[in-house]
């Protein structure tokens, strides 16, 4: 029998907690984060263990978030906090500290109430929200060296630069392996489904690297003498837009009942938390590569022409052929649903469709979300 992807998924992150609690039992700390501008080689080389906090789609949860917040928070910064309090989420539980760089300022307010409601020790990593300026570089270094002096501080050790360079090592060869797949969803018939990449890409955020990379490799190994065997997406599909968190599958099941898929994604728990390799084994590395890597849509920028971001849109809408974009966006996330505007202009240039999904964690807009998407896929062709 070949490899089951979805099983081999499954079965690692059913196990991951109980790992955690044990290792948090012999000693070692965990530190969770919201952001994907936090470089987890840098805490892992430390041997304290990061996890990535990013779990929607529970309406209970946002509804507890809702006591600590104004009902204008987006579901999935109410859920953060819910989760905290609730006890739902395991992962939410296992955390010492969290470190974060936020960009957001809704995330920024959540911080603010896991620290005094909930005790959490906050490292704030300093990033600078004008990410293309000369002395951007210089700032984001900064507050790296000032995440390292507080893991020496929580580890009582000095930053072993081997171990730095063994963490940056694995990650660079998860990432390398999750851009072949990526490259795989080019192909007219892929052999594989973005949602069974996204679901590996998410599951990276929380499991052991070393697991992640053994993981991808199976499934690489799999798909040999596989090309062209697949079958033709309905639409060629860009998602792109705000915080798609796991768990948080109201799009993905439409998506698949109309017999639909993405071809790729824009989004920061997808292509963009994996894309690019860092150079050298060093601070100086790791701080080019995450300053420089696609840059979040919340971020300002004051020329469409030189966005970095919308230069990245424009090379995934001819490598990949795109026929039409999803912008998916959470309710109150202001940030990403100002650019709704000018990313039709742009996608204008090139004939696209964009269909804009607004929504929350609630059942009550699948039947509306389900008829808007299935007229959007019958209106490009399919």
């Amino acid at each position: 029998m070949g490899f089951n992807l979805e099983a081999g998924l499954q079965q690692a992150l059913a196990e991951r907690p109980q790992a955690i609690s044990r290792l948090k039992e012999a000693g070692r700390k965990v530190i969770g984060y919201f952001c994907c501008y936090v470089p987890g080689e840098i805490i892992s080389a430390f041997d304290v263990i990061p996890v990535r906090l990013f779990r929607g789609g529970s309406e209970k949860a946002t509804a507890a978030g809702y006591n600590y917040t104004t009902p204008h928070a987006c579901p999935f910064t109410a859920g953060c906090i819910g989760f905290r309090e609730s006890g739902e989420a395991p992962y939410y539980q296992l955390v010492d500290y969290l470190a974060d760089a936020p960009v957001c300022l809704q995330v920024k307010r959540m911080l603010e109430v896991w620290h005094k409601y909930f005790g959490t020790r906050l490292i704030q990593i300093e990033f600078p929200l004008k990410y293309y300026g000369e002395k951007a570089l210089d700032r984001y270094l900064l507050g790296l060296r000032s995440l390292v002096e507080e893991l020496e501080k929580i580890t009582g050790r000095p930053l072993n630069m081997e171990k730095l360079g063994f963490e940056i090592d694995i990650s660079n060869q998860v990432r390398r392996h999750f851009i072949y797949f990526y490259e795989l969803l080019k192909e007219d018939k892929p052999v594989i489904q973005w949602r069974d990449l996204n679901r590996a890409v998410k599951a990276s955020f929380l499991l052991d690297k070393q697991e992640t990379l053994s993981i991808l490799k199976e499934w690489k190994s799999s798909l040999d003498g596989a090309v062209g065997l697949g079958t033709e997406y309905r639409g060629r599909i860009l998602l792109t837009g705000g915080m798609y968190a796991y768990r948080d599958e109201k799009l993905n099941k439409i998506m698949a009942e109309l017999g639909g898929d993405f071809i790729v994604d824009e989004i920061c728990v997808g292509s963009r938390g994996v894309w690019g390799e860092i150079g050298s084994p060093d601070l100086p590395g790791i701080a080019e590569k995450y300053l420089n890597n696609v840059p979040c849509g919340s971020l300002p920028h004051p020329d469409l022409q030189t966005d970095p971001r919308i230069k990245h849109l424009r090379k995934l809408f001819e490598e990949y052929r795109v026929n039409g974009v999803i912008y998916y966006t959470l309710r109150f996330c202001d940030s990403y649903s100002f650019k709704v505007k000018e990313l039709r202009k742009i996608l204008s240039e090139y004939r696209i469709p964009l269909l804009h999904i607004h929504s929350d964690y609630s059942v009550s807009d699948q039947g509306q979300m389900r008829t808007r998407v299935e007229a959007f896929l019958e209106s490009i062709g399919s």
